[in-house]
């Protein structure tokens, strides 16, 4: 586990801003399978489609209920903890917009969680809280501030060893490996043929790299 995004917010703000300004590749995946068609690739992300996310911090789960799409993902969550009172703390549920950060209950260094697209999870941890020093922006407008962010490795074609993933395969009978990564170039020349017709059988998704995020 390593650190993926780091901000500086001001206690004024809340938590959507905090949700906000989590990038992950999840949100802007494209879901359909689209081998048979790559030249027609829906403009609808997942995170349009499934825009559903909480927040479990100190023992109140925030939900987004900003979207009209969106429901409660962790009703399942609650029900959860309901039925083992000796296991879990009583949990309660609140609206993720209406609560400021200077108004959580946190400890600095302890985890919490963020949860969207049904299954992906984010550690979130508070590490400093403190009033503004001199050398601090003092703009407001420009919070939150990336403060950090992961040097992870990019995503490399499996092909070319070159170029930055730009699909993923499944149950592809071309590739040696699953999930498979391609830049767009060797993807389309491994896969089709020069009429664009499939070589063989596979399932096709839109790839987006963090670093091109």
């Amino acid at each position: 586990m390593s650190l993926d995004q780091e901000f500086r917010f001001l206690g004024k703000q809340n938590l959507v801003d905090v949700r906000d300004a989590i990038v992950c590749p999840a949100d802007c995946a494209i879901p359909p399978d689209v081998s048979e068609f790559p030249d027609r690739i829906p403009t609808t992300s997942a995170s349009e489609l499934w825009p559903s996310n909480y927040m479990y911090i100190g023992g109140v789960v925030y939900n987004d209920t900003r979207s009209d799409k969106a429901v409660d993902i962790s009703k399942e969550v609650l029900d959860w903890a309901k039925q083992r009172p000796n296991v879990m703390a009583p949990l309660r549920s609140a609206d993720m917009q209406d609560h400021r950060l200077l108004d959580l209950k946190v400890r600095v260094g302890l985890p919490y969680l963020y949860v969207h697209q049904g299954n992906c999870e984010h550690m979130i941890v508070f590490s400093c809280i403190r009033l503004l020093h001199p050398e601090d922006t003092w703009d407001v407008s420009r919070y939150p501030i990336v403060s950090d962010i992961s040097r992870s490795r990019r995503k490399i074609c499996i092909v070319c060893h070159t170029y930055t993933a730009r699909w993923v395969t499944y149950e592809d009978e071309l590739s040696p490996e699953e999930p498979a990564f391609f830049c767009d170039k060797c993807f389309r020349m491994l896969h089709y043929d020069k009429d664009g017709k499939k070589l063989a059988p596979f399932k096709a998704y839109v790839y987006h790299d963090r670093h091109l995020l």
